[in-house]
């Protein structure tokens, strides 16, 4: 593949003070590409720091948070609740937080219920997750002697 040549032939004269005009545009050009380079960093810059901070939000307030409390804290501190041993800035959290939130409402109804005189929880079968209700009748069923055979 050869060069094409050019001959004199291709070239058109430049219009009066069109070669002025461009080199005296060139800063103007220049200056507009560095803005708009640094436009880009900010907004590049502005987009990881907002994203990191929704980030950073995020995994703390993955769950619900009522009251100034989240669930998993009333989930750890519903058996202090129903025993009446927290001190009353934290139950008062509790208090409303279940006023909002359903599932921990009923988590703490349920407890409520299960619970003996004694202040102590029952150990009963239904009181287990599905999941652990299976594997505990298994294992009734494969050790127990009389029901060995079956």
């Amino acid at each position: 593949m050869e060069p094409t040549e050019r001959t004199n032939s291709d070239w058109t004269d430049c219009q009066p003070g069109e070669v002025q005009r461009l080199v005296q545009g060139l800063p103007a050009t220049r200056r507009a590409r560095t803005i708009e380079r640094r436009a880009a960093t900010v907004a590049v810059l502005l987009l990881v720091g907002f994203t990191g901070v929704w980030f950073a939000n995020g995994q703390s307030q993955s769950e619900p948070s009522y009251g100034g409390i989240v669930c998993s804290e009333v989930v750890q501190k519903s058996r202090e609740f129903l025993a009446k041993t927290l001190n009353a800035k934290t139950a008062d959290q509790i208090n409303v937080h279940l006023g909002h939130c359903e599932a921990c409402s009923k988590l703490v109804n349920n407890m409520r219920q299960n619970e003996q005189p004694n202040g102590r929880p029952e150990t009963r079968n239904q009181a287990m997750p599905p999941a652990n209700r299976k594997i505990t009748l298994r294992s009734k069923l494969t050790h127990s002697p009389s029901l060995a055979g079956l």
